[in-house]
């Protein structure tokens, strides 16, 4: 059967329901169960709906780094959607419409960050890191042309060369467009449509 990878607004659903089956799951292509959507129509009475929702990165809690095993907060991103939906009659009892338009748009906000490895320190007799001296080491310093390493974490020591926020965007515009046609209880028609188009930008971090 076909099947439509598209999202939907919740504003356009009318019910959805999950189909249980006792089919073998490792068959190719199968789940084990079939979820179907059934969006609204319009009926005798003109009605609609309208709907806003709003999430942030201050809704989100720390992520966990299991390899520094620690946490950090979340990018700042913000997401809001818009939901309008109108549908009722265009001949009484006979042809109705239904009508739906949910844009979404996101963004999220990177910090790129452009580090360089030192060469200014050396590892002293007490096992203690020196600090920093660019000089070469016939001039005083520390330079030695190798990059400096912490002792203590094996990882090289680097600077802050530069910093800067970079965002990325989101915008999908979910629509749904559906006819009914009823000739007689037994005979109906159906006209519909989905549109979901979407438009997104990098930030372009590597």
């Amino acid at each position: 059967l076909p099947t439509l990878k598209q999202p939907i607004s919740v504003d356009a659903i009318q019910s959805v329901q999950v189909n249980l089956s006792n089919y073998d799951i490792t068959q190719k292509g199968y789940t084990g169960a079939g979820i179907n959507a059934v969006t609204k129509s319009g009926t005798n009475e003109l009605k609609g709906s309208v709907s806003y929702s709003w999430r942030d990165d201050s809704m989100v809690g720390k992520r966990y780094n299991s390899s520094t095993d620690s946490y950090f907060d979340a990018p700042s991103f913000k997401e809001d959607t818009k939901a309008v939906t109108l549908g009722g009659p265009i001949i009484k009892d006979k042809l109705f419409f239904f009508l739906g338009f949910a844009p979404q748009l996101g963004r999220t906000d990177y910090t790129r960050i452009t580090k360089r490895q030192t060469d200014c320190r050396t590892l002293l007799p007490s096992g203690q890191l020196s600090g920093c001296d660019p000089r070469l080491a016939s001039q005083g310093g520390y330079a030695d042309g190798a990059p400096d390493i912490d002792p203590s974490t094996g990882f090289y020591i680097t600077d802050v060369v530069d910093s800067e926020v970079r965002p990325a965007t989101s915008q999908t515009y979910s629509a749904i467009g559906k006819l009914n046609l009823a000739v007689t209880p037994q005979d109906q028609a159906m006209l519909s449509f989905i549109a979901v188009p979407t438009k997104s930008e990098s930030p372009g971090l590597y």
